[in-house]
């Protein structure tokens, strides 16, 4: 597979531009700075002697996010409070962590710390897993403190 790696530090993004024309970026913290890196590396291109560079088909297929309660969880509280079925117990290191599947294309991991990283292919579905989700991770919060 052929490719180039263009990193751009200002940004702190990396993109990785194959040979069919297409562009992966990775490493950008918002959608903005994701469009704004690809623009920039096809402004590059066309620098380099490419006039016919054309920017179209931006789409996201993957999105990483994190995101902190601040509050300490009561997993199985939470895996209770959930149908049993998407959500898994697990130890990792040193605190217990859940593995939770929200929707057949969005899954979260959970620590007992209030730490949640979320895998979807848009941000608007991390959005809407996160909003779905706090209410129950507030009913296992509450569990916590009472004790």
């Amino acid at each position: 597979m052929n490719f180039a790696l263009l990193r751009l530090p200002k940004l702190k993004v990396t993109g990785l531009l194959f040979s069919s024309g297409r562009l992966v970026v990775s490493g950008a913290k918002s959608e903005v700075a994701a469009r704004i890196a690809t623009r920039f590396i096809a402004r590059i291109i066309q620098t380099m002697g490419h006039p016919k560079i054309n920017y179209q088909n931006f789409e996201f297929v993957n999105v990483t996010s994190l995101f902190d309660t601040k509050f300490t969880l009561d997993l199985k509280g939470f895996i209770s409070r959930v149908t049993e079925s998407k959500a898994v117990m697990s130890k990792g290191g040193l605190s217990q962590l859940c593995n939770y599947r929200h929707s057949s294309d969005c899954s979260m991991v959970i620590s007992q710390h209030g730490k949640i990283v979320i895998k979807s292919p848009s941000p608007k579905v991390a959005c809407e897993a996160i909003q779905s989700v706090y209410p129950i991770l507030l009913e296992s919060c509450a569990m916590v403190n009472t004790r």
